[in-house]
């Protein structure tokens, strides 16, 4: 049985030390905002906010485990000396999260079609319900391929550089809620900083996995059925443990701002 290196029992403790901390000040971060927002949306307008929060919460069982099996394949696959199928493999994924992308968009927009039939709401919540939903559609169709860059810091076992990120996320969300409030803008006006905010997040971090990458010799490539079939087989037996959500909507156990 093979011992760790010190270096090795280093990176973990720092690995889980972040890890923990990213999703610890996410969660404190939503909960002091929560009774600020209530108090300057009104009940009934946090609520809607809210209720589309839990729709993109819902949007993520959409993954189907592929983002766990980017992990562990990227890992093994650099582990073995084989660049070529690590990058087969992310452009597979990527690809296959552009179209998960374009579905949830498709099912916000059906969402807020037929909102005033689904949801119990007056027709002002409503009216902000569409609003929201849009947003959320739309954030979609570009935070799908750009998560990608969390799972690969995930395979090349950087969750420090990933947890880092996600903080100044949550810290970037706590700003604009804060800024919100003070301005005395709506939901809305929060859903579209948090939305920009959390994309430039992903984006940092896909630039960041792409450095590393190619650092290690992992070449671009093309998206292939051999690619994605070995993610979805490793994915079959995963199921989405998303459970925890904030009142700014960040879904931690995820590492994904489901209303972001």
């Amino acid at each position: 049985m093979r011992v760790a290196e010190p270096h090795e029992k280093r990176r973990l403790v720092a690995n889980t030390l972040a890890s923990t901390l990213a999703q610890l000040s996410a969660l404190a971060i939503g909960f002091a905002l929560a009774p600020i927002l209530i108090r300057a949306f009104g009940v009934h307008a946090y609520g809607a906010y809210m209720l589309v929060a839990s729709v993109a919460a819902f949007t993520l069982l959409l993954d189907f485990g592929l983002g766990p099996a980017v992990e562990k394949l990227l890992s093994e696959y650099l582990a073995a000396g084989r660049p070529a199928d690590a990058g087969a493999l992310l452009a597979s994924v990527t690809a296959a999260y552009a179209g998960v992308g374009v579905l949830v968009l498709l099912v916000d927009l059906a969402l807020a079609a037929a909102a005033t039939r689904v949801f119990h709401l007056e027709v002002a919540e409503l009216s902000l319900m569409r609003a929201l939903l849009w947003v959320a559609g739309v954030s979609a169709l570009a935070w799908w391929p750009l998560s990608v860059g969390v799972r690969a810091l995930g395979g090349l076992q950087l969750y420090t550089h990933a947890a880092m990120v996600s903080a100044g996320v949550a810290v970037g969300t706590a700003v604009a809620a804060v800024t919100v409030v003070l301005t005395h803008r709506g939901p809305l006006a929060l859903a579209v900083a948090s939305n920009v905010i959390t994309l430039v997040g992903a984006a940092l971090m896909l630039a960041i996995a792409r450095g590393e990458l190619a650092a290690r010799g992992v070449p671009a490539a093309r998206p292939s059925r051999a690619a994605l079939g070995a993610a979805l087989a490793f994915s079959g037996s995963w199921r989405c443990r998303c459970s925890t959500t904030t009142p700014t909507g960040c879904c931690s156990a995820c590492s994904w701002a489901a209303w972001r």
